[in-house]
Parts: structure tokens; C-alpha cells; sequence
């Protein structure tokens, strides 16, 4: 584990314990402040959206594109320590694939408390995206620390129930830790059993040939853009888009199609 700022000083540490164990908690990436404006719009957020769609299953709590809410969620994108282990496995072009808040109710279950992986091609020469969880809350036991499987994302072969939760470790943090790992590790979060909502993001960065879970840039296409740098553009998936049609494509040559 290691603290902010020393994120180029642990890469082989963290790339030796995601390639052995899946994963890696880096602790203290975020400060106090940026985790109290994330959470601050995950709670606002996660209102909005279940004013909408209701509180009664067990998706509340998640919203499934934070990127469509800007604000800190995509300043998130722009954070370059946190963004260094993305780089290093994924090159610099990486974009998002999936952005979403991972909370727990009080005293329930959340949509990703059972077992699962979040990528289900096993390519164990090829890394194609890596996935992290940025602690917004403390992660305790009581609260629905998530389960995790040391070594998991090495097999193809789905764990049993029973070995899944025999052999798990349970991810104890603090707020502004980031948990990256391998999107083939088998990994389930736990029961809150507090009064309090555990929050937390899910993020999966991939290679921008990759589709993502939603088109990003096209639910972006009533947002003023003009204000992102070309580093968010990218995350955001802008520039990994196919040209919609022949005319399109030559313009960004400055030719114009007859």
C-alpha cells in the first residue's frame, strides 16, 4: 500500500500484487475534500435518479453514468495520480467503460452483493481494461467491506459459493483509498448492517478500441464540452468514436466531401 504521491514509486510494487493477488489498495489518493464533493454528489445524484426509477430494488444507491452529472465526477478524470495505473497498463489513449457509484443502503443489500467479475473474456496475456473502487466512506466490516479473492482473476473457472467466501480476504479502507484491480476477480460486496450508507465509486478504464457499456459521448451531446481539456475528451471517449459518416471523416483532415 502506498500514499499520495508516491504513486510512480509503487508501480512495480502494485503491478506485482495485481498480477499474484488481483489487487492493490493505495492509501490516501484522494483528500479529504474531494471526497466529501464526490460523495456530496453521489448522495445528490443517487436522490435524483430514485425520485425516478424508485427506491424499492436493489440498483438504489447505483447510478449507472456519473459522467452525465460532470461536476466532480469528472474532475475525477483529471486526477493524475489516481489516473498513472490506468496509463500504465493501458497505455495513454485508455477511455472510460464504466463509471458508477457502488453504495450500500443502511441495513441492506446492494446490487453488487453477489459474486462476480466484471469482465468475462479470460485473455491472460492480454490486459484489456483494469477496474478500481474509490472509497468514499471508511470500509469496515459492519458496513459491507467487499469480498475479495486473492488469485481469482488467474482461472477461468467460477468459484463456488462456498470457496468464494471461505478463502476471501474483506476490503477494510479509508475514505480516499483506491482499491485498483483485475476486472477477472471474482469480488461481492458486503451486507451493510450499520444505520448509514456506504458509499464508494466503481470505475473500469479499457483500451479505447473497446466499446463502452453506454455511449458516453453521445448522453454528453447537450453538454458544453468546450470547458473539458482534451485529456478528459479522451477519457470521456470522444476521440475513440467511429466517424458517423464518410463526410465526417474527411473532415478531420480539413477536406471537404464532394
Amino acid at each position: 500500500m502506498a500514499g499520495f504521491g508516491a504513486i510512480e514509486e509503487i508501480r512495480a510494487e502494485l503491478e506485482g500484487a495485481i498480477a499474484i493477488q488481483g489487487y492493490y489498495l493505495v492509501k490516501n489518493l484522494f483528500t479529504a475534500a474531494e471526497v466529501a464533493a464526490l460523495k456530496a454528489d453521489s448522495v445528490k445524484y443517487i436522490e435524483q435518479e430514485a425520485d425516478v426509477y424508485g427506491r424499492e430494488d436493489s440498483q438504489y444507491g447505483r447510478i449507472f453514468s456519473c459522467t452525465y452529472y460532470g461536476g466532480s465526477f469528472i474532475k475525477v478524470l483529471e486526477h493524475p495520480q489516481f489516473n498513472e495505473p490506468f496509463r500504465w497498463y493501458l497505455g495513454d489513449y485508455f477511455i472510460v467503460h464504466v463509471y458508477t457509484t457502488s453504495s450500500v443502503q443502511p441495513d441492506g443489500k446492494s446490487f453488487f452483493g453477489g459474486m462476480h467479475i466484471d469482465n468475462k473474456r479470460f485473455l491472460p496475456q492480454y490486459t484489456e481494461g483494469l477496474g478500481c473502487l474509490v472509497l468514499l466512506d471508511d470500509f469496515t466490516i459492519e458496513n459491507g467491506a467487499t469480498y475479495l479473492l486473492p488469485g481469482s482473476h488467474l482461472s477461468p473457472l467460477q468459484p463456488s459459493d462456498g470457496e468464494f467466501y471461505r478463502d476471501s480476504v474483506r476490503l477494510v479502507g479509508n475514505a480516499g483509498d483506491v482499491l485498483y484491480f483485475n476486472p477477472r476477480l471474482w469480488h461481492a460486496a458486503g451486507r451493510n448492517n450499520t444505520g448509514q450508507w456506504r458509499h464508494s465509486l466503481s470505475l473500469g478504464m479499457s483500451r479505447p478500441h473497446i466499446k463502452q457499456y453506454t455511449d458516453i459521448p453521445a448522453s454528453l451531446k447537450n453538454v458544453d464540452l468546450s470547458n473539458y481539456s482534451d485529456t478528459v475528451l479522451q477519457r470521456l471517449g470522444v476521440y475513440a468514436q467511429a466517424a458517423p459518416s464518410v463526410e465526417e471523416y474527411y473532415k478531420g483532415f480539413g477536406r471537404k466531401w464532394n
